[in-house]
């Protein structure tokens, strides 16, 4: 199987929208301040909902790549739970 399944992950969750970059720094400004406040922050698309807790210790990577006409920037955090 080729899924979430092959590669063992628990959970699985995905966003996607065209937006004005305004509009995206806005988002990215909210998550930042539930993470900063509230140490977790809520995630939603159309099917569900994922809160998401970081431990106090994360790795901050950043990725900007540019092929063509096309760029990406992706901002990932990563930690190891406690439990």
């Amino acid at each position: 199987m080729f899924g979430q399944e092959r590669l063992g992950q628990d959970a699985w969750f995905e966003k996607e929208e065209e937006l004005a970059l305004s509009e995206a720094a806005e988002q990215l400004e909210a998550l930042a301040s539930m993470l900063r406040t509230n140490k977790e922050c809520t995630l939603t698309n159309q099917e569900e909902s994922v809160v998401i807790a970081p431990t106090e210790n994360v790795v901050l990577k950043i990725d900007y790549t540019k092929q063509g006409r096309e760029s990406r920037a992706q901002f990932q955090l990563t930690w190891r739970d406690d439990k």
